[in-house]
């Protein structure tokens, strides 16, 4: 964590203190728009959510985390959000709009992964899971109260169809984690040259995760916490399987630490280049993709194409690795080379191919 995480989180809450008055007010708007709809019973009631645990995760469809996720997306621009502003009742529109209007304003400029607030934000929700209230304590009186206020519309006009999304999902990955999950973990492990988490992995299951589909943060008491999108094409069907460890992989490993990330760096120094920083996420892109389709082609899902090759990843700088992935990293997954000679002569590979860049524009500055 940044050292001013205090100065951010000062910041984040004055930002919003604008909105202390119309929240009052929109908390009003609303209560009495639906009171008569049973929203006393309502907000008394928990909701009751109950996580499936599937070897090391644990999936979880939680109340408040897509409410405020769903808000998010509906606040970003038309071609971001990819969804229409969704159907609503006349009564609730008004405050509906509020409270879109403030995740506008004062949230969709921040960003859900590498914003502390927002992770801490996500950490919260996730716990209150569907509790009947929450507070401000950590999120900020302002935000609390605009999800406060926006609660009773979202379980009346969406919840019950996102939590069924949701849980749909989850009961479709099930089966792949149960036939082939401990296989995929401890072939990762082994390819990473790291320990697996004793703790399940918690996965939060919402329509809408981030721009990307999924995201995965550590938190503070060493949680693996992912947050994946139940309707994103990317992340259905038997790519789920992959994407689940896809993201796994993000809380076992980076670039710079660890045996893996220790080994990229030592390598590149060695061949003399900076490794580029974007090459261990393209390295578990093509790892867990390829473990996928090993495992699932044993099963007789002989067609299985690995996301990163679907959605057609691999271009510009990823064009490079692309190829050295698929021959020196695969030797070092079949057996045939050790991890060092591998990321050895992917680096060789790179820094060939920045020389080689290099004199080409060297050569057409000349002319």
């Amino acid at each position: 964590m940044r050292e001013d995480i205090g100065r951010e989180g000062l910041s984040f809450c004055l930002s919003m203190h604008r909105w202390r008055v119309a929240t009052l007010s929109l908390w009003f708007v609303v209560a009495g728009t639906v009171c008569g709809n049973g929203f006393a019973e309502g907000l008394a009631g928990k909701t009751p959510i109950v996580p499936v645990t599937v070897g090391m995760f644990e999936f979880h469809s939680g109340f408040w985390i897509n409410l405020h996720h769903f808000l998010y997306q509906q606040a970003l621009p038309q071609d971001r959000s990819r969804q229409p502003a969704p159907e609503i009742a006349a009564g609730y529109r008004g405050g509906w709009d509020q409270a879109v209007s403030f995740y506008r304003d004062s949230m969709v400029s921040r960003d859900l992964l590498t914003d502390e607030q927002m992770v801490r934000i996500d950490s919260y929700l996730a716990r209150m899971e569907g509790a009947a209230t929450i507070n401000g304590d950590v999120i900020g009186d302002e935000l609390a109260g605009v999800l406060s206020a926006a609660a009773p519309i979202y379980r009346q006009q969406w919840w019950e169809r996102h939590d069924a999304t949701n849980r749909f999902w989850i009961r479709l990955a099930q089966p792949l984690v149960e036939a082939v999950g401990d296989q995929m973990r401890t072939q990762l492990a082994k390819a990473y040259g790291a320990e697996w988490p004793a703790e399940p992995i918690r996965v939060d299951v919402a329509v809408y995760a981030n721009w990307a589909g999924a995201y995965t943060n550590t938190e503070a008491d060493g949680q693996i916490h992912t947050i994946m999108s139940s309707e994103n094409a990317g992340y259905q069907g038997f790519r789920a399987l992959e994407m689940l460890f896809h993201e796994a992989s993000h809380g076992i490993v980076d670039g710079k630490r660890g045996k893996l990330g220790e080994a990229i760096q030592s390598e590149a120094k060695k061949h003399g280049i900076d490794a580029p920083d974007d090459f261990w996420h393209a390295l578990i892109f093509y790892t867990t993709g390829e473990f996928a389709r090993r495992d699932l082609d044993g099963l007789g899902v002989h067609e299985f194409e690995p996301l990163a090759d679907k959605q057609g990843l691999w271009v510009g700088g990823w064009r490079d690795y692309r190829g050295l992935l698929g021959t020196f990293w695969r030797a070092y997954l079949d057996g045939k080379i050790s991890l060092d000679e591998a990321l050895g002569k992917i680096m060789d590979g790179l820094a060939v191919s920045r020389r080689s860049q290099a004199s080409h524009i060297r050569f057409a500055d000349g002319l």
